[in-house]
């Protein structure tokens, strides 16, 4: 065991040893030949010796346009040592494949100032810049380093190595730096006639480094398909219009246009474009506009025109009329007018049969052949230009009347002859017909204060059989009236209608004064300035007092207490005041308010006493500058609240406070007008009927003759909306059959809970608010009333919504 280790050990010692005795034996050799080098180069022995061959040139593409980078392990001055004075370097776009063929005429030798080369053994590093011509093309390249030899002479190394080769190194040969301008972005294209014009903004060279310089764009369309890449490029067929290539010098960014003739109407076309500089494999790639361009050529029709003669509504006394319209013009290139049409048709679309003159050379035209004579005839113009494009104008109206016949006989209708009517009196009378074309009759309307119109005044050019006069007529006059029936021949043959009417124009009375008041014991009012019928009043005469302690004869005969063209007079204690306006002709208006100084109510009663209407203080200030207008037909009572100052009436009027309108007629309960239906109020059995209210409006008094208590009405129908907005906050229920003054009614929830009582209103009508005893806002829901009168039970149920 210790024998086998001293062995190994030995072994180790042993093999130590060789290794340095060949290091030693290196570096002797290494010492002997740089002492044999340096001896022979001191005697001048080693001069001769060429730069070592270049065996690992290797060609790369540069960064910028027309660059290529070269890459060797550089040679030394003599052989691999020292450094070399230069490079010689040859280019060719075929392969160098012998060292004869670096010497090749066909080859070129690039020029360069090249310095600073390093030492043999290192990598040397060189770009070659003047290489643009050949940009995007593949060079081969060849180098021989070369060194100052003594005497002058110069010492060449070969191209690749010491050995001609029937190859050929692989890396020294590249493509040289080619960077095409950019695609364009934004190709847009509008079609015209046989032509589309295309525009884009212009890329630059290098991308859009700079301007381009004999360059080229080239235009290439596509009948078929979108050209969205290079096989779709490629298969565009060839020539014009198809390919256009436009040489091209611009700045970058700069707004391109051209048009691209020789295109064929109606086919869509694809259009696409590249760019190239001044290189000739320069060329961008596709444009990249979304959606790809596309144009379609079409025909644009001549130029809108108009006619000329004769003018619209002309009627012509001959058969055979001349047309005349201007000329017009094609706006495409290269179009023209082919022809003109004259189209004429009984019908004013030109529906059904279309007479035609075409293939005019003019624009105009004379009959030959007659028109139908007491015919209307539309008639227009129409441009064909030489594609067939069509442009029509507006058309116009010509009547063919040889000959005038007067309107025919027609009769006065309303107002009846001998009525008495107000001062604005609406006339009306039967339509006359005129039996020539263009059967347009016009009225004139006639009418004087003398029977045989000595002195007449005329409304000429009425168009409608009815008028209303929007002047005052003189009262208390009798006019006499008539209408003539004009056709629009030229000269015109009036027919009068067949008779004369009259009519009296009777007096209308002053509106009611307003504003009565009475203020330190003296009653005041605003001055009347209109009649009843709202025109200004011209026959003001005065203004009639009348004072009674007893209202509900007020206005009688007895109660007259004088005259006054003031507007002002003393209060009587103890009276109801009323004041009325009086005319020329003696005409009184409507009973004013009634005041009286020891009550703070007023109170206003028709002038037949069939109506009273008691205005508590609280509700007086609604009436300021306000009339109320009573008027009656049968059962039907309307009060209207008037403006005083317009004497328009006022629409959506509320009193601020309930008033009671009392009306002294039959029945036993009143109704009001809601605007849709009649809707009970109530009212009391005996000589009068109250109701109290806030609105105005239509009113009807009727008969119940039901006696059982029931529902009568409601309002609004069931359900109703407590929410405050002041539509439906409340409902209003009317009852027939009530037999006691003291009526129970009630709320109840549909458990049985009682929720509130109903307000009595008056005698018949209840109300309820929609909220509990406490004055709270029930929830939406079904809730029954109930109403007691005497031993009758009225139930039923009603909805309250939100």
């Amino acid at each position: 065991m210790e024998l086998a280790q001293r062995t190994g050990m030995n072994e180790k010692k042993l093999q130590i040893a060789n290794y340095k005795l060949q290091i030693k034996s290196k570096f002797f050799f290494i010492f002997v030949f740089l002492l044999f080098y340096i001896l022979l180069s001191t005697c001048g022995l080693y001069a001769g010796i060429s730069p070592a061959a270049i065996s690992d040139l290797t060609a790369l593409t540069g960064t910028n346009e027309g660059e290529v980078i070269l890459t060797w392990t550089a040679p030394g001055d003599d052989d691999i040592l020292g450094t070399v004075s230069g490079y010689f370097l040859k280019y060719a776009e075929v392969p160098i494949r012998k060292d004869p063929d670096f010497s090749n005429p066909e080859y070129f030798t690039y020029s360069h100032g090249w310095t600073g080369f390093v030492s043999g053994g290192n990598k040397e590093t060189r770009t070659l810049t003047a290489l643009t011509s050949y940009s995007g093309k593949k060079l081969y390249f060849a180098m021989k380093g070369y060194d100052d030899g003594d005497g002058g002479t110069t010492n060449y190394g070969i191209w690749t190595s010491s050995l001609d080769t029937a190859g050929i190194n692989p890396d020294n040969s590249c493509t040289v730096q080619l960077i095409p301008p950019s695609s364009v972005n934004d190709l847009s294209v509008v079609a015209g006639y046989q032509q589309a014009t295309l525009t884009w903004t212009s890329p630059g060279d290098d991308g859009n480094s700079y301007n381009i310089v004999g360059g080229t764009f080239e235009i290439r369309c596509s009948p078929t398909a979108p050209i969205t890449n290079e096989t779709d490029w490629s298969n565009v067929p060839a020539g014009f219009p198809y390919r256009v290539v436009i040489p091209t010098s611009t700045t970058a960014g700069a707004s391109q246009k051209y048009t691209l003739t020789g295109l064929t109407n109606g086919i869509t076309y694809y259009f696409a474009l590249k760019t190239r500089d001044e290189n000739e494999l320069g060329w961008s790639l596709l444009d990249t506009t979304s959606v790809e361009p596309s144009g379609s050529p079409l025909n644009t029709p001549p130029l809108s025109f108009s006619l000329l003669s004769p003018a619209a509504g002309y009627i012509s006394l001959n058969t055979k009329p001349s047309f005349d319209w201007q000329d017009t013009s094609d706006p495409d290139a290269g179009g023209g007018i082919s022809s003109y049409s004259l189209e004429y048709s009984l019908n004013s679309d030109f529906s059904g049969t279309i007479g035609e003159k075409g293939n005019l050379s003019y624009s105009s035209y004379t009959f030959i052949e007659s028109l139908t004579d007491d015919t209307t005839y539309y008639w227009r113009a129409k441009a064909i230009d030489v594609n067939g494009g069509i442009t029509r104008t507006s058309s116009r109206i010509i009547y063919i009347n040889t000959s005038n016949l007067p309107p025919t006989t027609f009769y006065l209708l309303t107002p009846a002859d001998n009525s008495t009517v107000l001062k604005r009196p609406s006339l009306s009378w039967e339509t006359s017909l005129d039996p020539d074309p263009p059967g347009v009759i016009k009225y004139t309307l006639k009418y004087s204060s003398f029977s045989d119109f000595s002195s007449t005044y005329s409304i000429p050019n009425l168009t409608s059989t009815n008028y209303t006069f929007t002047s005052n007529l003189m009262e208390n006059t009798t006019y006499y009236w008539k209408v003539a029936a004009i056709d629009e021949y030229i000269p015109p043959l009036p027919t009068l209608s067949e008779k004369s009417f009259s009519f009296y124009v009777k007096p209308v009375p002053p509106a009611s004064p307003s504003n009565v008041k009475i203020t330190d014991g003296t009653i005041s009012w605003s001055p009347v300035s209109f009649d009843e019928d709202g025109a200004a009043i011209i026959d003001f005469s005065t203004y009639k007092i009348y004072r009674s302690s007893d209202i509900k004869i007020i206005g009688n005969a007895e109660t007259f207490a004088g005259y006054t063209t003031a507007t002002s007079t003393p209060a009587t204690s103890g009276f109801w005041t009323v004041i009325r306006a009086v005319d020329n002709f003696g005409n009184e208006s409507a009973n004013s308010v009634a005041v009286k100084s020891d009550e703070t109510k007023q109170i206003l009663i028709s002038n037949d006493k069939e109506v009273i209407i008691e205005l508590p203080l609280a509700a007086q200030s609604s009436i300021s500058n306000v009339v109320i207008s009573i008027s009656e037909s049968g059962n039907i009572y309307e009060l209207r609240p008037i403006n005083s100052l317009t004497m328009a009436e006022i629409k959506g009027f509320v009193f601020s406070s309930p008033v009671k309108i009392t009306f002294e007629s039959a029945g036993d309960c009143v109704y009001w007008h809601n605007g849709t239906e009649y809707v009970a109020l109530g009212g009391k059995k005996g000589n009068s009927i109250t109701v109290e209210t806030t609105k105005l409006g239509k009113f009807y008094v009727g008969t119940i003759s039901a006696t059982k208590l029931k529902l009568a009405s409601s309002f609004p129908t069931k359900i109703f909306t407590p929410n405050n907005d002041g539509i439906n906050d409340e409902i209003n229920l009317t009852f027939t059959g009530v037999t006691e003054d003291i009526t129970d009614a009630e709320i109840f929830d549909i458990t049985g809970k009682k929720i509130a009582a109903l307000k009595q209103n008056d005698y018949t009508w209840f109300s309820w608010d929609g909220k509990n005893s406490d004055g709270k806002t029930v929830l939406p829901g079904i809730y029954i009333y109930q109403v007691k009168s005497g031993k009758s039970v009225c139930n039923g149920t009603i909805v309250v919504a939100r």
